[in-house]
């Protein structure tokens, strides 16, 4: 990865990343529209946005978080980061092109790269 990875944790009164969960587009099914990624990528990210569009924020959460979100949503939680690519102090697992930071403790969170890039289908105009 050539760029620095910005890791986005907003505080829920402080809304400061300039694109908000609330316009990416996502499928019926919680996918993101667009063709980047796998398909499997897609379905975990969109998924994920699907999340923070609930909360309104990009905020740091833990895996139970999550959890208690795909069950409420009647997803299965056991593939709710396939596809996904973790970075951690330097190292990362897995491939694609959304990046999760996993912050230690149990939290993790969003990267700018990870937002730019489900935004990608934003409608323009």
């Amino acid at each position: 990865m050539n760029s620095p990875i910005c890791i986005v944790c907003e505080e829920p009164a402080k809304a400061t990343f300039p694109i908000r969960p609330a316009v990416i587009r996502t499928r019926p099914d919680g996918s993101l529209c667009g063709q980047v990624g796998s398909e499997t990528a897609r379905l975990s990210a969109g998924r994920l946005v699907k999340f923070f569009q609930y909360l309104n924020y990009w905020v740091s959460f833990t895996k139970d978080q999550l959890i208690g979100y795909y069950l409420f949503q009647d997803w299965v939680p056991e593939t709710m980061f396939d596809g996904l690519l973790f970075l951690r102090e330097g190292f990362s697992s897995g491939e694609g092109e959304f990046f999760i930071y996993d912050l230690g403790g149990g939290l993790f969170a969003v990267s700018d790269a990870f937002i730019k890039t489900a935004a990608l289908e934003i409608p323009r105009g």
